[in-house]
């Protein structure tokens, strides 16, 4: 509840790092959708932008392909991560 006060509360952007139950939690509750629609929400992995709108917020999904990015660094790495051709 902390989170979704201060998300709302927010002038700023804000970036959630969250796993697809909590991103469809969040897209319900921010878009006015109903809570029973919540499983069958779909999620593709990449982004979720929620932009501030004059009636309440609107849900953009960006999605991400896969292996566009490093997902683990190693204990030693040098570098913070190298995207792939």
């Amino acid at each position: 509840l902390d989170t979704v006060l201060a998300i709302e509360q927010s002038r700023n952007n804000v970036v959630v790092v969250c796993d697809r139950a909590i991103s469809r939690v969040l897209w319900s509750y921010l878009c006015g959708l109903e809570p029973a629609n919540i499983p069958n929400l779909e999620v593709v992995p990449g982004l979720m932008e929620l932009r501030r709108a004059h009636a309440g917020w609107t849900c953009t999904p960006i999605e991400v392909p896969e292996g566009a990015a490093r997902t683990v660094g190693l204990a030693g790495d040098s570098c913070l991560g190298s995207l792939r051709a």
